[in-house]
């Protein structure tokens, strides 16, 4: 039996790299990406939030507290 780096060396020696190629983006689909894709604007273009809500610690979850909003 051979090692699991002796098998890799040799499949690799079976195999090289494809080129990259640049296509429409509808054309994307089932693609695998060359390098990594960044956004140029944000969108929204504002400050937006998905939710609204408030986070507790578990040890101010009683009933009548007073808890006072921070941020």
């Amino acid at each position: 039996m051979i090692s699991v780096d002796e098998a890799l060396s040799r499949l690799f020696a079976l195999s090289a790299p494809l080129g990259s190629e640049t296509v429409p983006l509808r054309h994307g689909a089932g693609r695998v990406l060359a390098e990594p894709v960044v956004a140029g604007l944000d969108q929204p273009p504002f400050a937006a939030s998905a939710m609204d809500g408030y986070a507790i610690r578990e040890t101010d979850h009683r009933p009548g507290v007073c808890l006072n909003v921070i941020g």
